[in-house]
């Protein structure tokens, strides 16, 4: 079982019109993971989430607008563990969820252009109770992030 929380920083959306930079927000995440296969070198993780993202966006000349987006994402990570501290890892994952936003003075509901992530990453054990992560996604939906996990 995992919870998380952190911010996005960065990102733009772009209309007919104009385009609109986001503001960093926050986001919250709640999840459960399970390990299908660990022989004490390789693994095979399986992995969900319910993820909440929200901000706010502004084009030129225009009030900002509140964003929120919620997810819904299942994937996989399979890693080497190496000298039993360091963990790399490919991840594949698929989501969906619906994004809310004022257009025009309208709401909008929409969705993610792209459904799917393929990446790598590395997972650093620091402790029993503490390891270190990064993530890069060059794949579908686009991202880099990193973070801090601790086992309770």
């Amino acid at each position: 079982m995992q919870a998380g929380v952190g911010a996005a920083f960065g990102g733009s959306l772009t209309t007919p019109d104009a385009r609109y930079q986001f503001s960093p927000g926050p986001t919250a995440l709640v999840g459960a993971d399970f390990r299908a296969f660990d022989d004490g070198r390789y693994f095979l993780l399986l992995t969900s989430g319910l993820s909440l993202a929200t901000a706010r966006t502004h084009a030129a000349g225009e009030a900002s607008v509140g964003y929120e987006a919620f997810d819904l994402r299942l994937g996989a990570q399979f890693g080497v563990e190496l000298a039993n501290i360091v963990r790399p890892y490919a991840t594949a994952r698929v989501f969906g969820g619906p994004i809310f936003w004022r257009y025009r003075d309208e709401a909008v509901t929409g969705t993610d252009t792209h459904h799917y992530q393929l990446g790598a990453g590395v997972a650093v054990r620091v402790s029993k109770a503490l390891n270190l992560f990064a993530e890069g996604i060059p794949l579908g939906e686009q991202a880099i992030s990193a973070g801090v996990g601790l086992a309770l």
